[in-house]
């Protein structure tokens, strides 16, 4: 009978930290603030992305890229805008706003992503009327 000598076994890579990565805006975006003599019935607000396009954002979008310094995690951003707001603004309404509406703006990224870039064909004028929408284009 032949013996098999086998290698010591190899120790797992360690874990990637579990949870949603901390959000952060994308360089170069600029918070315009109120669009003054808009004449809408809810206050609308400016952000300008890196390439200049000028993108019109309600309140909340606003006040989640405003909370979003890139050390906040979810929670500790859900709650800054919950404060700003004074509407509760749960962890998980936070991770679809970013997902579906402020990444594709291009104004924020999540995870690895290190430029953003606006999604071809979705209308960034204004999306502040994407609560409007009843599902995709």
């Amino acid at each position: 009978m032949s013996t098999i000598t086998l290698p010591p076994p190899v120790a797992p890579a360690a874990a990637a930290p579990r949870g949603p990565a901390v959000p952060r805006r994308a360089p170069g975006t600029t918070l315009l603030g109120a669009y003054q003599g808009s004449g809408f019935r809810d206050e609308r607000y400016l952000i300008r992305r890196a390439d200049g396009q000028v993108v019109l954002v309600s309140e909340l979008l606003y006040r989640v890229v405003e909370a979003i310094d890139g050390e906040r995690d979810h929670d500790a951003v859900a709650a800054a805008v919950t404060t700003a707001t004074q509407r509760r603004l749960s962890t998980d309404n936070l991770t679809y706003l970013l997902e579906a509406t402020l990444q594709p703006l291009g104004v924020v990224a999540v995870g690895t992503d290190a430029t953003p870039v606006a999604t071809p064909g979705r209308d960034v004028r204004n999306a502040a009327s994407d609560r409007n929408r009843a599902g995709p284009r």
